[in-house]
């Protein structure tokens, strides 16, 4: 090791120590110095990037013997193509406190970014130039930073390492199902924002990540997880912004996560024994994964009803901020008698021509899907009870006319229209398949429409005074073409139809007189206006109703479309 000298009189002291990358040295200051000489500080390599030999780190200590000031400054000595350099000063901050620090662009200005984190009696030194991995990097004498120390206890206290805490940051969110043995698996990825090396740890070193990756998105389907994990203010973009929080979470460190369950309505979460998923484990060694890692924990079987959250713990066993959501399962012993529900009240599809495709469509009798439900009576229980998600659902009939979902926590139970027709819906226990429910859903499309005047029982023509509005109803006569002709209803589509209305017209027979005169309709109630200073007595308005309203072209079946009968209004 090289030896450190010392001056009794000299006011220049010169440390230099020959470092490799990713070697951490370990010095001690000297027991024999005298109060009056001046304090040695620690120089260590916390992880620097070389594609060369080794880089000397050389730290000049000035004093200024009137002021007790002390300047320091931090240099590569002859480097050979460095790119990045992480480092830590150690410093007696029972007599020294810093007052000064910054970078000395020896890496470049506009080039590099920059960080220094004081934590005493240490503070930690980070430069690199952005996307070094594309750019030759610098040889020869690079000066790093510069830092001023005056006489006096330093008031920085040093952060203790610990867990994540930062909900805003680091609250992990979880996933999970469970299956026909009632085994709960739980899922998430880690967050420990700062951590963009994939270490475990937020230290100086983790500036390389954000320089290596420095302006791309995390969004944009690029690199996605590696820019997510240099994203440390999480605003999508990768830039100088990501150093705050590296510095505000400086030393958090992840050891593991620790699974923890509740009986609900109860909300005091404790420890599974036995349920701590140790980083270690998830990531061995020697490589991190580019992205967050993903921890998978999977239960006993479960009877009865739990809730489950995770937690990071460090390696001192203290714990951070919980996962964002709990879940909550229900293990079932047995399944005494099962049906289906509907979620909607209405238990039927109908299909349309494409509205379902049409964005902020709010019209209630027009679904392209419906949740169905699967209810049990269960063994232990007074009141049936939701059981969507531990039974298998099939389609035993109707494949042609709809599809079913039966992936946990996506699509149980999801009935999805694609034609016409009658889907025939199977939810079974998955322990035993006989036990369980049959429905059958009618998928049904517009087959026809009656318009008439309101008030009227069958549509009839009709003559009002000039001036005099007149109210109109469409009726929608909906089927699912099985062939049964009971089997049909009829909807009040007055507000959703489009409406053809022809022009005035005042003599019968050729040649046709039109008029300037315009009747006109309330598109969302029906109500035909004769209040045209230019329509006379003798003029008739041809009203017809169209559904669907939207001039789109059919995705379901071959598309369905109706015209309604035809209604004369006679002015007097």
């Amino acid at each position: 090791m090289n030896m450190l000298k010392y001056s009794a009189f000299a006011a220049l002291l010169v440390l230099v120590v020959g470092c490799s990358g990713g070697e951490r040295l370990s010095l001690t200051q000297s027991s024999s110095l005298s109060s009056d000489r001046v304090p040695a500080f620690i120089l260590s390599d916390e992880g620097s990037v070389y594609t060369g030999e080794t880089t000397p780190f050389v730290i000049e200590q000035r004093l200024d013997a009137m002021t007790g000031e002390l300047e320091v400054r931090v240099w590569a000595r002859d480097a050979r193509d460095l790119k990045a350099a992480a480092l830590s000063l150690t410093y007696p901050a029972d007599s020294y406190r810093l007052v000064e620090a910054e970078y000395a662009d020896g890496l470049g200005g506009q080039d590099a970014i920059s960080a220094v984190i004081p934590r005493a009696p240490q503070v930690f030194l980070g430069a690199a130039i952005i996307h070094f991995g594309e750019r030759p990097g610098v040889s020869g004498d690079c000066d790093l930073f510069r830092l001023v120390f005056r006489p006096g206890a330093e008031t920085l206290s040093r952060v203790v390492c610990d867990a994540p805490r930062d909900p805003n940051y680091n609250a992990v969110h979880l996933t999970g199902s469970m299956d026909a043995n009632n085994v709960v698996t739980l899922q998430w990825d880690e967050l420990n924002s700062g951590d963009g090396d994939n270490s475990g740890e937020v230290s100086i070193a983790d500036i390389s990540p954000i320089a290596m990756n420095y302006g791309d998105s995390s969004t944009d389907g690029i690199d996605d997880d590696e820019d997510f994990l240099a994203d440390y203010d999480r605003n999508g973009t990768v830039g100088i912004s990501d150093i705050t929080p590296m510095a505000m979470f400086y030393g958090v460190d992840i050891a593991g996560y620790q699974v923890q369950i509740a009986v609900p309505p109860s909300e005091d979460f404790t420890d599974i024994p036995g349920g701590m998923v140790l980083r270690e484990d998830i990531n061995p060694n020697p490589r991190a994964a580019d992205g967050p890692l993903e921890y998978v924990y999977s239960t006993e079987p479960i009877d009865g009803r739990y809730s489950y959250r995770v937690v990071p713990k460090d390696a001192e066993g203290n714990e951070g901020v919980e996962s964002a959501n709990v879940l909550t399962f229900e293990g079932i012993t047995e399944i005494l008698s099962l049906e289906i529900r509907p979620s909607d009240p209405a238990p039927f599809v109908i299909t349309e021509e494409a509205l379902d495709d049409i964005e902020d469509n709010e019209q209630p009798f027009v679904n392209i899907s419906i949740q169905l439900e699967a209810w049990a009576m269960v063994e232990g229980k007074d009141e049936m009870v939701d059981v969507t998600e531990l039974v298998d659902w099939m389609l035993e009939s109707g494949g042609n006319s709809a599809t079913l979902g039966d992936t946990p926590e996506v699509d149980k139970g999801l009935l999805t229209a694609t034609d016409v027709g009658v889907a025939r819906v199977v939810a079974h226990d998955a322990k035993n398949f006989a036990m369980s429910a049959v429905v059958e859903i009618p998928i049904y499309s517009i087959l026809d429409i009656t318009l008439r005047v309101e008030g009227q029982e069958e549509p009839e023509d009709v003559s009002v005074s000039l001036g005099t509005p007149v109210d109109f109803e469409a009726i929608g006569i909906f089927d699912d073409n099985d062939g049964d002709a009971e089997d049909y209803m009829e909807i009040d589509i007055t507000p959703y139809v489009s409406w053809a209305i022809g022009r005035p017209v005042a003599d019968e027979g050729p040649p046709v007189v039109y008029e300037a005169g315009t009747f006109s309709i309330d598109t969302g109630t029906g109500m035909l206006y004769t209040d045209d200073p230019n329509l006379e007595a003798g003029f008739r308005a041809f009203v017809t109703a169209v559904f669907p309203p939207e001039a789109v072209e059919p995705t379901i079946g071959e598309g369905y479309r109706a015209n309604s009968n035809m209604i004369t209004v006679t002015l007097e």
